[in-house]
């Protein structure tokens, strides 16, 4: 045999070598990666073909899910997350040496976390959220030394917290919440010393707090919630979250000790006791969570105290729930200096306390509910269930209470600059309004979510039709049963006028909307018109000037904001009539104001100036010229049976798209007064219809 067939054999031989056992030895070439990657897909379900790329025809490097490194083109990432992939993950992935980030998050996946993942020594990142990873947390994971984070949170993992995760000294974040996993949390843990973030809530560990969790001097977020857990605390966390654990006596006198505490959460324990008068040390308290233990007692005078600078920062939530035990006597009168106290819950306690805050009303209004209400009422805020998108967040339907209501729930992103600002803006607005053409709003969430993450949420009457942007523009071909009439446009621009007439004339003090569209307009299922979205909402009574760290910027959406906001001016009530004068073009012409048509200085406004009186037909709505020439719609044929139907429908048109003119005017002077929006609007339907309504 030649010294070429037999080097190709050894050749040949090494591969399949690689290929069949994994091992920590590696051929300088991405083959062996290519060769492992192939053998994990071998054991994978793929439904959406998200691995579908990885073939002999494509480069290891394009990939789906793959990145390379640019030097050596070795695989450093795999991310395959929220792809619907299911099945076992193959011991191979431990021939992937050059790994640095694996993410498998939000997938199908089973079986045991293989122990070929402690050969990978580069790695970094392991997430492997949400799946149905079962078996035990490998011991051999501290051969990864270079692990900052570790994600393995909702999962059927069993078992005990290896000791040896004490070894991963570069650690940064460890997720194991939601498992099965039992006995203590190991002392280890406090010789993870870079440990920002643990979180092992919602298994049945059991036990006490080790003491060496207290050396932990970065950690700022623990939660240990839903265990069975008592012990002393860490004195650097600022977010403690134990409930729904077994902890019992006093609330320890050392609680004040907690100086950088911005969260506590020990709900549904057995607590009993008086709540210490050292509790108002914690400076930094934004929201704490106390209900259904057995606290005695009235509420300490201390917690009304704070220091000047947090009662200045006027975008602070803070939570209160004291609700469910044994409190009696009456509220301190400090508790009236939290202004900016968004959700107070005190209920369950029978002797009755003296309301002496005005935000007690918070309570009455819009009882509390818990994120994990909220979480089953959408399930899980899921993707099927989103139904929309608000100014600061995400509207979800769902079934809400013992009489599984229909609603829908807004979720406040708080990571937008100014998410937070929106809330509040919304809460104290809906707080204080009621009429039939706005939504209504149901309750309110200012919670913490799973990982202990600010959480808030709107929830509100579910309007069944949806909203006016999806009538006026999603059905926009087809001329059928689900397009608007004339008579459905015209009934839905007066309960809008209505609305706002309603926040600027009869609200104490006026309020203005700050961002009218078709999207904000909410259909019911009698196709009345509510105004929702308040985010961008503003008391006309505000006299603090706004300054460039608290103002949200330029208020509204393009096309139909204002064009002196642009120029820095305050929110005012001829703003919002500007937005509802470009509403009303919208919605009898049919052209978005941001259509691709207006350029070169043409505007929705110039458009419909232009054909008033004359061109109405050709500004006009073409389902509604299909209309007047039909008349498809008992309303319409009533009209044209006086012999003045095609008149009646062209004085409508003109009216209305004259009063959008109006309203739309350049100069705030120029427009009307919501008043006299109302009056012409109500007047124009009865001319339509030959009677008064």
């Amino acid at each position: 045999m030649s010294t070429s067939i037999l080097l190709c054999c050894s050749f040949s031989f090494l591969l399949i070598y690689s290929f069949s056992t994994p091992s920590t030895a590696t051929i300088h070439s991405n083959e062996t990666d290519r060769l492992a990657l192939l053998a994990i897909k071998s054991q994978l379900h793929d439904p959406l073909g998200a691995i579908s790329s990885w073939n002999n025809s494509v480069p290891l490097c394009l990939w789906t899910g793959v990145s390379c490194g640019r030097r050596h083109q070795r695989v450093t990432v795999l991310d395959l997350r929220n792809q619907s992939i299911g099945g076992n993950l193959s011991p191979f992935i431990g021939n992937l040496s050059f790994l640095r980030s694996i993410n498998l998050g939000d997938n199908n996946f089973y079986g045991d976390i293989p122990n070929e993942v402690s050969l990978l020594f580069r790695l970094e990142i392991l997430i492997l959220a949400n799946n149905s990873f079962s078996g035990t947390i490998p011991k051999n994971l501290s051969h990864c030394p270079n692990l900052i984070q570790f994600h393995a949170y909702r999962n059927s993992l069993q078992g005990e917290i290896p000791p040896e995760i004490g070894n991963l000294l570069k650690l940064e974040i460890l997720y194991f919440s939601e498992n099965h996993l039992t006995g203590q949390l190991p002392s280890s843990i406090g010789n993870l010393s870079s440990l920002l973030q643990l979180d092992v809530g919602l298994n049945s560990l059991s036990g006490t707090i080790p003491y060496s969790l207290g050396r932990l001097r970065s950690l700022f977020y623990l939660n240990l919630g839903g265990n069975n857990i008592s012990g002393n605390l860490s004195s650097t966390v600022t977010r403690l979250v134990l409930g729904d654990n077994q902890i019992y006596g006093s609330i320890p006198p050392g609680i004040g000790n907690l100086v950088n505490l911005e969260a506590l959460s020990m709900e549904k324990n057995q607590i009993s006791g008086t709540i210490p008068h050292d509790i108002g040390k914690l400076k930094m308290l934004e929201a704490l969570y106390l209900d259904e233990n057995s606290l005695r007692g009235s509420i300490p005078a201390s917690i009304g105290i704070l220091p000047q600078q947090i009662l200045g920062i006027t975008t602070l939530s803070i939570g209160l729930d004291l609700s469910n035990n044994l409190l009696s006597g009456s509220f301190p009168s400090q508790l009236g200096n939290l202004k900016t106290l968004l959700v107070l819950y005190i209920s369950g306690n029978r002797r009755s306390a003296q309301n002496t805050s005005s935000m007690l009303q918070m309570d009455e209004l819009f009882p509390m509910v818990s994120y994990a209400e909220l979480r089953r009422a959408t399930d899980d805020f899921s993707s099927s269930n989103m139904i929309g998108q608000g100014s600061y967040g995400l509207v979800y339907k769902g079934t809400f209470g013992e009489k599984r209501t229909l609603v829908a729930v807004k979720v406040i992103n708080l990571q937008e600059k100014g998410g937070s600002r929106s809330f509040i803006s919304e809460c104290q607005a809906l707080r204080n309004i009621r009429h039939r053409n706005l939504v209504g709003i149901v309750t309110v969430c200012s919670s913490i979510d799973s990982k202990g993450a600010d959480f808030k949420a709107l929830i509100y009457e579910y309007m069944e039709n949806g909203s006016l942007e999806e009538w006026l523009h999603q059905n926009k071909d087809q001329l059928d049963a689900s397009n608007l009439s004339l008579f459905q446009r015209l009934n839905i621009a007066i309960d809008v006028a209505c609305a706002v007439e309603y926040l600027h004339h009869h609200c104490e003090p006026p309020i203005v909307h700050g961002d009218l569209k078709p999207c904000n307009v909410l259909l019911d299922q009698d196709m009345v018109a509510h105004v929702g979205d308040f985010g961008l909402s503003k008391f006309l009574s505000d006299t603090a000037p706004e300054t460039q760290s608290s103002s949200i910027g330029i208020r509204g959406t393009v096309g139909y904001v204002a064009p002196e906001y642009g120029m820095g001016s305050e929110v005012s009530m001829p703003g919002d009539v500007y937005s509802l004068g470009i509403l009303l073009l919208e919605m009898f012409t049919g052209k978005r104001p941001i259509d691709s048509m207006f350029t070169d200085g043409l505007t929705l406004h110039e458009f419909a100036k232009m054909g008033l009186p004359e061109r109405l037909w050709d500004i006009v709505e073409p389902s509604l010229l299909l209309e007047a020439s039909s008349g498809n719609n008992n309303v319409e044929k009533f009209a044209r049976r006086s012999g003045e139907g095609r008149v009646r429908t062209e004085e409508c048109l003109v009216g209305v798209l004259g009063i959008g003119v109006v309203c739309s005017m350049e100069s705030p002077a120029e427009r009307m007064e919501m008043t006299d929006v109302v009056a012409k609007l109500c007047g124009v339907r009865e001319n339509f219809l030959g009677r008064r309504i």
